[in-house]
């Protein structure tokens, strides 16, 4: 982990030093959720994480625990199988993150966020004048994050702590 802690400052002071930016994915997960938050539709934890996560600017992409790499899976592979443990249904795998149907299943609930570049970069780029519409150059001065991961990682964990927070007390008032 120290290695890969390392590699990852390089790169972004790699990045930092040509004056640009790069963008992140930042992964969160809940553990001891209880079984049964959420629901089938309008009001499942995958929409609730989801309208959270996209109001946060620069959030792209949403995925819940295997997320995209569904659409190349079959489902005999890939299926949360349960099983029982300590008279409880426990499962095999954790493929969708710990939501069945829109309800936690009580596995660790995993999504992971995409985060755009930021745009406000140092490097000259090209833009339009708003005044007269002429193209022009832009030359940034001030604060500048070449990756916005470290800003990113705790906002992503309120968002989970709202979500979760929020579908559970519509469970003890069950709604």
């Amino acid at each position: 982990l120290d290695n890969k802690e390392e590699e990852i400052k390089e790169l972004i002071t790699s990045i930092q030093n040509e004056w640009d930016s790069i963008g992140v994915i930042v992964e969160v997960a809940a553990i001891n959720v209880p079984v049964g938050l959420g629901e089938v539709f309008f009001n499942s934890i995958e929409s609730h994480i989801s309208q959270l996560a996209f109001s946060i600017p620069g959030v792209k992409g949403i995925e819940f625990g295997l997320g995209f790499e569904f659409a190349n899976s079959k489902g005999s592979i890939v299926n949360d199988i349960p099983f029982e443990k300590d008279n409880k249904i426990a499962y095999k795998t954790n493929n969708n993150g710990g939501i069945l149907g829109g309800f936690s299943n009580g596995d660790n609930i995993v999504f992971r966020t995409v985060l755009k570049t930021t745009a406000s970069i140092f490097k000259e780029q090209d833009t339009v004048n708003i005044n007269d519409l002429k193209d022009t150059k832009l030359n940034l001065k001030g604060r500048h994050d070449a990756c916005i991961a470290l800003r990113a990682i705790p906002i992503m964990e309120t968002v989970m702590a709202i979500a979760l927070y929020d579908l559970l007390l519509d469970y003890k008032r069950g709604k």
